[in-house]
């Protein structure tokens, strides 16, 4: 992992310096102040910069190259005018100042880009030209976030403004000390009163004066709407909502692989149809972004709004949180979100990896004096009765930190993870990188208060060091897999782990035939092909992915569970073909909790089958792709060890062993398809093995009741059960 700024390298960063070379920027003398960058869908090709004037008359634009011009308005060669322009509302009365919005929205521009610009209005430039850099397009390039919420000052003293200030002056910081941060992902309640313009125009200072870097770095929001922010009209007016597409307050930022979908939940309690409308287009949006409509998915997804559904203050049924544990918790943990981003609480956070409404074994009601108390949800007298909730779960973090008045969770909340909230102000610096998602805790002095191996100032929160999902590819695509080809029929618990397969001949994907782009050709009269790979991985997995590349139809199983297929039916039928002929080497993508689950520390077992469309179809393709994720704060997954080669493995005395498992099944009285042909098997095996073997029988009679497993003299145990097509090994291992 790269290493981030030391916290000491922090503390060295002048202040005053970034407070000071900003400062001009509250509008003064009609020219244009509160300079701001909104990032929404696609922060890579599209921004949106606002600003205020002190008048509305003229016209208001903004100049911008790749670039820098400083104050020279003619050599930019790029100009966008403000296609929204208006007085500030002040609740139902035209604010007396006068102040107007102006925001101009741009698109078309490059990704990972740096845009220099120059506001005018009115025929008066901005006191200088600023910057912002776009997203990077490139899924493999890394970058960061900071995330927080709740800087809004309180109702006993709305102009206290200091922690505020505080923690943007620790912002300002961290973006001055790492060019890969991005942006700020604001989870709401911005100000006391949303519907007074004083509060607003205090945190516009606030926010474009110390934010910004001596250089003229914009730090871009991507905004959440919170529940202070009352009925959204001012909101609107100051983050640049009005008349846009998004203007409803809910969208998805996309920058790579990476998504993050912020979603309203104050206008759940506005509007009661508002939480049906946002559940439906939630439900798209994370369909889209696990690849179920076809396209590609996306590597980590996220979310963020602002009322929590694992309060770790506030009451457990206060405002929309039951809505959001029943409309919004399932549908994040069905299509394997990772991390939740929520606000509200004016403390530190981080939850167990929940799915659902979290389930958990033991979860006595009771305060500290042994009565219930509802308010909490789910509580426990001692953090220590708690039994592990799902593996493969959804982590719920944040509740603010950025200058609201501080308040203490209740660390007997069943959901939170012991130890890991705490009561101080934070921003969460959030890095991306291909293999990670990792969560740094920043305070309000600078310090990264869980960086490992270094001092952490006067605090420690999270002695495990930062909050990490580690990804990788456990089965990279040209992966060598063992196959059977041009098989008589279905090879009966051939998905299963306990399933010998170590005669299969062993190939290098692309496996297949017919488009001469195979590493491993198989023959070409094959119409149902099966394939297995073993893995091993070191820890539970948080999330998998599956990339199947088939032709035509496919289905998956791990460690015998059917976990995803296309254009097969189900169960599997060695004579049948595929419902549909796919294209050309078609790709399929299976991710999600069922897929997750599926997965378990040790070994695991991959079982693939192949079906052509017809015994006519020309070609038939197989290669895979597997990456899974490790637990927030767990251990990284192993790297995939070789499979041994294919070959006997010694075992007992053949003699015995065969003697014995011909025997043994029919003195069980459990009938065989042929006993003759059982001994001749045996005969023919020891004559090509020369003296080890591997032998299938099968019991072929479904009258016949399940037989006890009897033992061998040699100590070998055969069980016998009366499927039709259960198989069993002279080993005495039953297949099913």
């Amino acid at each position: 992992m790269r290493r981030l700024i030391h916290p000491c390298l922090i503390a060295l960063i002048a202040t005053a310096g970034l407070v000071g070379a900003a400062s001009a920027q509250a509008p003064e003398d009609r020219r244009p102040g509160h300079i701001r960058v909104v990032f929404q869908d696609d922060p890579a090709t599209s921004a949106t910069i606002s600003w205020t004037t002190q008048r509305g008359r003229g016209r208001h634009r903004v100049h911008f190259d790749t670039v820098p011009h400083g104050r020279d308005q003619d050599a930019y060669r790029y100009r966008v005018d403000a296609q929204i322009n208006d007085e500030y509302d002040d609740e139902e009365e035209r604010h007396e100042s006068g102040d107007h919005y102006h925001h101009a929205r741009i698109s078309g521009l490059q990704p990972d880009t740096v845009y220099h610009f120059l506001v005018r209005s009115d025929g008066r430039d901005a006191p200088r030209a600023l910057w912002f850099r776009t997203a990077p397009r490139d899924p493999d390039q890394p970058f960061k976030l900071l995330v927080g919420g709740d800087g809004r000052t309180t109702s006993d003293d709305p102009d206290d403004r200091s922690d505020r200030q505080r923690m943007n002056r620790v912002m300002a910081q961290l973006f001055a000390a790492d060019p890969s941060i991005l942006a700020l992902s604001y989870g709401g309640d911005y100000v006391q009163d949303g519907q007074e313009y004083d509060h607003w125009d205090d945190w516009l200072e606030d926010h474009s004066v110390q934010t910004t870097l001596p250089s003229g770095r914009v730090l871009p929001i991507i905004p959440t709407r919170g529940n202070h922010e009352e009925d959204r009209r001012l909101y609107n007016q100051v983050l640049g909502f009005p008349g846009a597409d998004n203007a409803r307050g809910y969208f998805t930022t996309r920058i790579g692989d990476f998504a993050l979908v912020t979603l309203d939940s104050q206008g759940i309690e506005d509007d009661d149809s508002t939480l049906d409308r946002q559940t439906d287009w939630l439900r798209t949006q994370l369909r889209a972004l696990s690849g179920e409509f076809g396209g590609r998915p996306v590597r980590w997804l996220t979310a963020s709004y602002h009322r929590p559904a694992f309060p770790a203050h506030k009451s457990w049924d206060g405002g929309p949180a039951e809505d959001i544990r029943d409309e919004w918790v399932p549908l994040f943990g069905q299509y394997g979100t990772n991390l939740i981003f929520e606000s509200d609480g004016h403390t530190y956070k981080r939850t167990r990896p929940l799915l659902n409404r979290a389930r958990f074994d033991r979860a006595p009601d009771c305060d500290a004096d042994g009565d219930a108390d509802e308010s909490l949800g789910p509580v426990v007298c001692d953090p220590d009765d708690v039994t592990t909730v799902e593996r493969g779960g959804v982590y719920y973090v944040g509740e603010g930190g950025l200058g609201a008045n501080l308040r203490e969770p209740s660390n007997r909340r069943a959901f939170l993870d012991p130890g890991q909230s705490r009561r101080f102000f934070h921003v969460m610096l959030l890095d991306v990188t291909p293999d990670a998602l990792t969560l740094h805790l920043v305070d309000q002095d600078g310090c990264f208060v869980d960086e490992p191996g270094g001092p952490r100032c006067a605090r420690d929160v999270s002695e495990d060091g930062p909050l990490t999902l580690a990804r990788r590819t456990v089965v990279p695509f040209e992966s060598e897999w063992r196959f059977l080809e041009d098989a008589d029929s279905l090879p009966f618990g051939f998905e299963q782990p306990v399933f010998d397969d170590r005669f299969w001949p062993v190939g290098r994907g692309q496996l297949g035939y017919g488009d001469d782009d195979e590493r491993t050709e198989i023959d070409d009269d094959t119409a149902t092909a099966y394939f297995r790979k073993t893995i091993y991985v070191d820890h539970a997995v948080a999330a998998a992915e599956i990339t199947a590349l088939h032709d035509d139809g496919v289905a998956v199983y791990v460690n015998g569970q059917l976990v995803g297929q296309r254009y097969l039916p189900f169960p599997q039928v060695h004579g049948t073909f595929a419902s549909a002929q796919s294209d050309d080497d078609e790709i399929t993508h299976l991710e999600g909790p069922a897929v997750a689950d599926a997965f378990v520390p040790g070994e695991n077992v991959i079982a693939v089958v192949v079906k052509q469309v017809s015994d006519r179809s020309s070609d038939l393709s197989f290669d895979m792709r597997v990456t899974l994720t490790a637990p927030l704060g767990g251990a990284p997954i192993s790297e995939p060890e070789p499979e041994p080669d294919a070959g006997p493995v010694p075992g007992p005395e053949v003699d015995d062993q065969c003697v014995s498992a011909c025997a043994v099944r029919e003195s069980a009285g459990c009938p065989v398809f042929d006993l003759e042909r059982c001994w001749s098997e045996c005969s023919e095996e020891l004559a090509s093995l020369g003296g080890i073997f591997s032998i299938y029988l099968m019991c072929h009679s479904s009258a016949t009741p399940t037989c006890d497993a009897p033992r061998a003299e040699d100590g070998v145990f055969v069980p016998c059960f009366f499927d039709d097509s259960t198989l069993f090994n002279a080993f005495g291992v039953a297949v099913f």
